[in-house]
């Protein structure tokens, strides 16, 4: 993947993708993280993380093109709107953001985000960093 400043990223799977936001959640997103790969109710959610607010952000990885990632984004936020884990970390008086970070997204994923109540956030995998 080639970023701006000539840094270039290359994610051979979901797994390696998923190493390099926890690693850089801080500098990427300005995310505290709390889980990766947390189960809940038979689903397991990438990253759990937080921001200065204690606000819940679930971060969905995706290394391709998924057309089903807003309704799995939304089985999370119900799992976790229910059970509340990390209750001491979070703070769920705030809405639940729900994060898919992907190389492209399904036409049909921009439709289901746009007739949705909740609010989805899509970053392409496109990340990047200033040279040091």
């Amino acid at each position: 993947m080639q970023t701006p400043g000539n840094t270039v990223f290359n994610f051979n799977s979901e797994a390696s993708l998923e190493d390099f936001v926890w690693q850089n959640l801080q500098e990427l997103l300005s995310l505290t993280p709390i889980a990766r790969q947390h189960y809940i109710e038979g689903q397991v959610c990438d990253i759990l993380a937080t921001d200065l607010n204690k606000q819940l952000v679930v971060i969905e990885l995706k290394n391709t093109e998924d057309r089903y990632i807003v309704q799995q984004l939304t089985r999370y936020y119900d799992s976790l709107q229910t059970h509340q884990p990390f209750s001491r970390q979070v703070n769920y008086s705030l809405p639940i953001r729900l994060v898919a970070i992907a190389p492209q997204f399904h036409k049909h994923s921009f439709t289901d985000r746009r007739h949705s109540l909740l609010n989805y956030q899509f970053a392409r995998e496109h990340l990047s960093f200033a040279n040091s």
